[in-house]
């Protein structure tokens, strides 16, 4: 390499340089921006079908949380813009027409669905949401019929109500199941074959006007199709593997389990052209409490026996309703599709077939004694 050239190169590095050094090169600064953290979708009306609230914090909200300073009475903690239109694109140029700043799309932590949201609207709308160059598809899900209540509830997060939601669902360990969904995930499962998508059903109690999030809401792809019951919810953890807290008691004996949880694992099998599905839950448990104060190896045993066949019969009811509303959130069609190829191809409709697999649950529960800790 000449000289000339050489330094021609060396030039070059320092101009490249000097534009690295210079931060987010073309974009607003920070103080310019009004930073979603939180998205809504509802059904609007017929002319603009999309109804969307976008809600970011005070700047006045941000430097109290930024000094550790409590709620101030004078400045509400967030704001918030609508918007309606045909796409994503016009309900946010409704909702930037509204604010000063510059609306910024890439710091959103949650999204909000309304659970009469039209299916061919939330898929326009979740399309486009991809196609958001700043979004990276991690925040958090959940649906509701709620929608303005749930996020104007009293909770923990006075300031910032988007920051109970997102720790919430971030901590894998802190609530009975583990039911956070993230954008993308939800998104993957409605475009997989043999799968329904799920999310967490958030609630309003009417009166303490609190938050519940003790429910799961299921899907037919798109369309929502019912919210489960706390208990219905609790056994859809332990067969989704998501269960870290749940609990049962069996009148027999005045027997009391808790921290119920363990890993559970599907199978698919074909026989003679039917399709068969196993659930197999290893858990573990604590012994909370029985009628009895002496307790012994081989009664452990018989209350491990007992509460794995309630568990196991809680678990194949949850599964035969799914079943009556034909929604597969286990991914048996797609376990069936990896495990076996051919006979999931021969099927047109897996939702047709759904409500004709024979299921099985078979749980082997470990109980602890009571006082141990794990």
């Amino acid at each position: 390499m000449t000289n000339p050239m050489r330094r021609f190169f060396q030039v070059l590095a320092v101009i490249g340089l000097l534009l690295s050094l210079s931060g987010c090169w073309g974009n607003r600064p920070v103080d310019e921006r009004d930073m979603v953290f939180t998205i809504d979708m509802a059904n609007g009306s017929p002319k603009a079908p999309l109804k969307m609230l976008f809600q970011f914090p005070t700047p006045a909200a941000l430097i109290d949380y930024s000094a550790h300073k409590g709620l101030s009475s004078k400045n509400a903690p967030v704001a918030d813009v609508t918007g309606s239109g045909q796409t994503v694109a016009q309900c946010f140029n409704q909702g930037q027409a509204q604010v000063a700043r510059d609306l910024y799309l890439g710091q959103i932590q949650l999204v909000e669905v309304a659970s009469n949201l039209k299916p061919q609207i939330f898929s326009q709308a979740l399309l486009a949401l991809t196609r958001i160059g700043t979004m990276d598809m991690t925040p958090f899900v959940f649906v509701t019929k709620d929608l303005t209540t749930a996020m104007r509830a009293q909770t923990p997060q006075a300031q910032f109500p988007t920051l109970y939601y997102s720790s919430l669902y971030s901590c894998t360990h802190c609530a009975t199941d583990n039911l956070g969904v993230r954008l993308w995930q939800f998104a993957a499962e409605d475009q997989t074959p043999g799968v329904d998508p799920h999310l967490p059903y958030v609630s309003i109690d009417p009166a303490a006007q609190t938050i519940v999030t003790d429910r799961v809401g299921l899907y037919r792809h798109l369309q929502f199709v019912t919210a489960l019951s706390p208990q219905q919810t609790q056994d859809f953890g332990l067969l989704k593997g998501l269960a870290n807290k749940v609990s049962v008691f069996i009148p027999q004996g005045q027997i009391s389990l808790r921290s119920i949880h363990g890993s559970a694992h599907l199978r698919t099998a074909v026989v003679h052209g039917k399709v068969q599905a196993t659930f197999l839950l290893n858990l573990s448990s604590t012994l909370a409490g029985t009628a009895t104060v002496t307790h012994t190896p081989a009664g452990n045993a018989a209350i491990a026996a007992e509460a794995s066949k309630v568990l196991a019969q809680n678990c194949l009811r949850l599964l035969k309703y799914t079943q009556a509303k034909d929604v597969d959130p286990w991914g048996v069609g797609r376990m069936l599709d990896w495990q076996h190829p051919n006979t999931f191809l021969k099927f047109r409709h897996w939702h047709q077939e759904y409500p004709k697999v024979t299921m099985t649950v078979h749980v082997k529960l470990h109980v602890y004694k009571l006082g141990n800790i794990k």
